[in-house]
């Protein structure tokens, strides 16, 4: 991390996005390398759900992307997961963080954009909001 303060949803949508990030040093036990981020935003501030996939992702890796880049960019390749699988995540992950106030109503559909042992980032969608979850360990 290069930002020299966390992002939370306190601060309010950045380019739609709400975002509420913990670093190593906040994801118990110490040591454990561990990174998460929460994103959610109203569905209707996107042209569609790959838009706000697309930003969610771009922003998990360098926020600092220009303008010109993220209209540009497309996620083409998504996997689709059952919402369980990304209510699991998004709960155990609020869990380590002990965030009670992440909770998620009925989704309409889940993806995976990645699914690696050391990286899970998911995006979902219900009938008014996107949500998406990025889980990632160094170690």
């Amino acid at each position: 991390m290069n930002r020299e303060s966390r992002r939370s949803f306190d601060d309010g949508p950045i380019a739609g996005l709400r975002i509420q990030e913990y670093w190593h040093s906040d994801v118990p036990p110490r040591g454990s390398e561990q990174e998460i981020t929460f994103y959610t935003a109203e569905a209707d501030s996107f042209d569609g759900f790959h838009d706000f996939a697309a930003l969610a992702l771009l922003f998990n890796w360098e926020d600092a992307i220009t303008e010109s880049a993220r209209s540009t960019f497309t996620v083409d390749v998504t996997t689709s997961i059952d919402t369980e699988a990304f209510a699991k995540l998004w709960v155990d992950c609020a869990a380590k963080v002990k965030a009670d106030h992440l909770t998620i109503p009925e989704l309409e559909a889940s993806f995976a954009l990645s699914d690696e042992w050391n990286c899970r980032f998911y995006v979902a969608h219900g009938k008014n909001k996107f949500y998406a979850v990025c889980w990632s360990t160094s170690a």
